[in-house]
């Protein structure tokens, strides 16, 4: 964990590593994460292709009007150490959606929406699918 000096106050990085480019963090990702986060990317794409990917956190945050979903592979800390397994997909204002399926879940979390995947076999494409279509429509008319 890296320390940055500022005003005699020591920050601690909430994170492990920093990237710039999507390229450095598919680069730095174990392949089976690699693997996992570039099929998801590719879903993201399919079904809005105008959407804008960002790298926040280090990680791919993706938006139209405002920020929809995100990527987060395991191998990239919020903290000191890894806190799951795979890749998290989350969509960022999740609670809005039509989830009628459950797929995604809220946890302790306000607004936000997750789930985890080991592989892109676990992904139930058509329900990703169908939220990302529902979370952009919603970003249209927020």
């Amino acid at each position: 964990m890296s320390a940055k000096k500022s005003n005699s106050v020591i920050k601690k990085s909430m994170q492990n590593v920093k990237f710039r480019h999507v390229d450095e963090l598919l680069e730095f990702l174990p392949e089976s994460e690699r693997e996992l986060v570039e099929f998801l990317r590719e879903l993201v794409y399919s079904v809005e292709p105008q959407i804008k990917e960002k790298l926040s956190f280090s990680v791919p945050f993706f938006s139209l009007r405002k920020t929809i979903c995100f990527i987060w592979p395991a191998s990239v800390y919020w903290g000191s150490k890894k806190t799951f397994d795979g890749v998290q997909f989350g969509f960022t204002y999740g609670v809005l959606l039509d989830d009628h399926w459950k797929y995604f879940t809220v946890g302790n979390r306000k607004q936000m929406t997750v789930r985890v995947f080991q592989k892109s076999s676990d992904v139930n494409t058509h329900i990703v699918k169908q939220l990302l279509i529902n979370a952009v429509e919603l970003d249209s008319i927020r």
